[in-house]
């Protein structure tokens, strides 16, 4: 069998260009660039038996990925490579062989978050550094750290969602991950200013006052290069380069994300139930929304992530 050459970039664009539907397509995107990612970009050929198995290690271990997902992950990237192995782009297939994770291993009490992919203030500084050349990424990378935004509620994120009880207090009501369910995000008014700049850029009013939450509820915020949203795919392009051109390690948008609990309580939060509300991480059953609202955007964790930019 004589192998084709090709980048992992070729075989990939084959594979989702093989009769494969927009919603394969986008379910499948996530889980490459993850793996591509985590394994440095190396070629899909220097991938073992050995470092198929430690990535799925990696998720059950590192990031608490349930068994069912973990199989989901699986099946995507056994078939990645039984395509590329049938158009002889490669002479084996890693996760055929590939060992899935023991449920009984203990796992790490570190959290989800591998230390390596964890950012040093400085890295940090860095990355923002380089985020300010663009105000749109700006917007990005401060709503990831200061407010815990996931990469899903990034791309839902519109004009419409942003409200204020007061001048010092903002949130955002943001469609999240579940079925026709939103989640209430506290903002920093210093945030909130600059998404206002960002505004201004797009050609509307600055003034917080002129959104109209009802006209613009489907309004996306983050617009890419096209003038139409920004995609999952889009935001993680955006990380990874920014990481490249700021010369720190790349990582993921919710690797910036899970910095908010840490700096927040390092900032002088101490209060558990703040933090796990920013994070969304709170089950508590909603009785009276208006007051439910105030309570989170009072002492919100986002206001108590400091760093010197």
């Amino acid at each position: 069998m004589t192998i084709q050459s090709a980048s992992n970039d070729d075989i990939v664009r084959a594979f989702l260009a093989d009769n494969k539907t927009i919603h394969t397509v986008r379910t499948y995107i996530p889980v490459i660039d993850e793996f591509l990612t985590y394994m440095k970009n190396r070629p899909l050929s220097e991938i073992s038996n050995k470092d198929a198995t430690e990535y799925l290690e990696y998720l059950y271990l590192k990031r608490h990925m349930v068994k069912s997902t973990l199989f989901k992950v699986k099946r995507t990237l056994l078939s990645l490579y039984n395509f590329a192995f049938k158009r002889n782009y490669l002479e084996y297939n890693p996760f055929f062989f590939a060992k899935m994770p023991d449920v009984k291993l203990e796992k790490q009490d570190f959290g989800y978050v591998d230390r390596s992919r964890i950012l040093t203030r400085q890295e940090l500084k860095q990355l923002l550094k380089e985020a300010k050349k663009s105000i749109r990424n700006y917007a990005i990378i401060k709503l990831l750290y200061t407010s815990r935004f996931s990469t899903l509620e990034l791309t839902n994120f519109s004009w419409g969602n942003i409200f204020s009880i007061n001048q010092n207090l903002w949130g955002a009501e943001v469609k999240t991950k579940g079925k026709n369910k939103s989640r209430i995000i506290p903002l920093r008014k210093d945030v909130v200013d600059l998404l206002m700049s960002y505004r201004e850029i797009l050609g509307f009013s600055g003034d917080p006052k002129s959104i109209d939450r009802i006209k613009e509820n489907g309004m996306r915020v983050f617009l890419n290069r096209y003038g139409k949203p920004i995609s999952d795919t889009g935001i993680r392009k955006t990380i990874y380069k920014l990481c490249s051109d700021a010369g720190i390690k790349t990582i993921a948008p919710k690797d910036i994300a899970h910095l908010c609990i840490p700096l927040a309580n390092l900032g002088g939060l101490k209060d558990k139930g703040k933090l796990a509300e920013q994070a969304n991480f709170s089950t508590e059953k909603l009785v009276d929304k208006y007051n439910y609202i105030y309570d989170i955007l009072k002492d919100a964790a986002c206001n108590f992530v400091t760093l010197e930019e």
